[in-house]
């Protein structure tokens, strides 16, 4: 994150989905207002791309932040204490419904990053999804092909 409306020399970066928030000094010490930071859509990087002005003349700034994050505690044993990860499942964890994990037939759990960790465990990294088949009930009759009530 960073100022757009004043020329400045640090940016903002999170590792906790913005609960805290630290900043990087440009190591040049210019002063830049900032137009725009950049990363893929969706894309789950450390390396963003920042343009603007300093002065009269356009600048860009690569900035590649994974050599700051720390690697994230047991990744594959969500739940434990030690780990940075939970596991979540959208209908259990909906106030509105109850009784049923299950949504158009299939329950599906997902491995979140607990929104306190300040940790990373790269681009390539794959958070574990599971899913199983349900049986009809109905609570979730959608998952019967062709269902008519």
């Amino acid at each position: 994150m960073a100022n757009d409306v004043e020329a400045t020399d640090r940016i903002l970066y999170s590792w906790n989905e913005g609960a805290e928030w630290k900043e990087y000094e440009f190591p040049t010490g210019r002063r830049l207002t900032v137009d725009n930071v950049v990363i893929a859509p969706g894309a789950t990087s450390t390396k963003f791309l920042i343009y603007g002005t300093a002065g009269s003349k356009g600048v860009l700034y690569y900035i590649d932040f994974s050599n700051l994050a720390p690697a994230c505690a047991e990744p594959y044993a969500p739940g434990s204490i030690s780990s940075d990860y939970y596991v979540w499942n959208v209908m259990a964890n909906n106030p509105n419904v109850r009784g049923t994990k299950c949504l158009l037939g299939r329950e599906i759990t997902y491995t979140r990053r607990k929104a306190t960790s300040e940790c990373f465990n790269g681009e390539q990294f794959e958070r574990p999804i599971t899913r199983r088949t349900c049986e009809c009930t109905m609570e979730d009759f959608f998952c019967a092909e062709g269902f008519a009530r």
